[in-house]
């Protein structure tokens, strides 16, 4: 009710009297208070809503999803503003058409996808970095529109590796590179994670040997490891050899990559990337009988999640 009248013209208690009698003609209902969110409705049917909505004009329509967008992002304060990133990103880009709302669209779509992915809602993550990729692409005066379109791509790569559509994933993978290529926007870092998770895709569909000449690639072209994120690149292409020899049976290899990743990492004993390595190195005496080694492993994995 209080972003209704934010909204409307008409003085408080003409706006209830409105709602009232709405309610009474079974329109809407009230939504039941719950903590800070209170004072909402909803309609009592989507095709009310449905219908309403179609009968306003592009203009009008345009117009209250900006309001209502500046709203709610004023209202929220950035400490709550993740709460809201899906509500930004829906009337965001419904809103109306500039530079400004192109990029605020683009940006909260993106923010979206990646809350999704957070949360394991891998089919919603997808729905909003398509919308994003839509709006980019269409965008042709925009100085940032291929990175973009490349952050977006790897987005969905990622989401078809999840949902275990491995075609998908790889087609979106190779674009990623033949559209860096082109533009000359490809650095050895963005090269090798990107056959790196090409490689993860044919290891998830147990074609090993593909994903390991992947794996060699992606360290081929990762030449240095001066900085942090190289580093850490390096030690995951180790890790992802470590755990596709394993897979494959070659427990000598699979030791050498895991042994070497950690090495790598050095000191940072609270990396996930040394949990991963370790995790290697269990699953191999695991495998071969070696239960109490393996326990050993398993609990360092432990200790550095604590």
């Amino acid at each position: 009710l209080s972003t209704l009248q934010k909204l409307m013209t008409i003085p408080l208690l003409d706006l209830k009297q409105v709602v009232g009698n709405l309610i009474i003609g079974n329109l809407i209902q009230k939504v039941p208070d719950q903590g800070e969110e209170k004072g909402l409705y909803r309609f009592t049917h989507h095709v009310i809503r449905l219908h309403i909505y179609q009968s306003l004009s592009v203009e009008f329509r345009q117009n209250v999803h900006q309001k209502i967008a500046v709203l709610i992002e004023k209202s929220s304060g950035k400490h709550k503003l993740s709460s809201k990133l899906e509500d930004l990103a829906y009337h965001y880009s419904r809103g109306r058409k500039n530079p400004l709302t192109f990029k605020k669209s683009t940006n909260y779509l993106m923010l979206a996808g990646q809350k999704m992915l957070k949360q394991f809602s891998e089919a919603k993550a997808e729905q909003y970095f398509l919308q994003a990729l839509e709006l980019v692409k269409n965008r042709s005066d925009s100085k940032n529109k291929h990175p973009q379109v490349l952050k977006l791509l790897e987005c969905l790569g990622e989401v078809q590796s999840r949902l275990g559509k491995p075609d998908s994933a790889i087609r979106y993978y190779q674009e990623v590179l033949d559209l860096a290529k082109a533009k000359k926007l490809s650095d050895p870092l963005r090269e090798a994670q990107t056959h790196r998770r090409i490689g993860y895709v044919y290891h998830t569909i147990a074609d090993y040997s593909t994903a390991i000449s992947y794996y060699e690639r992606a360290m081929k072209i990762l030449k240095e490891t001066s900085s942090k994120r190289q580093r850490a690149e390096h030690i995951a292409i180790c890790n992802s050899l470590g755990l596709t020899y394993v897979m494959k049976g070659e427990h000598r290899q699979c030791a050498h990559w895991s042994n070497q990743g950690i090495k790598l990492a050095g000191k940072e004993k609270h990396s996930p990337l040394i949990e991963q390595g370790y995790n290697n190195l269990g699953i191999l005496a695991y495998s071969q009988g070696k239960y109490e080694q393996a326990i050993g492993d398993f609990n360092r994995c432990l200790d550095i999640q604590k």
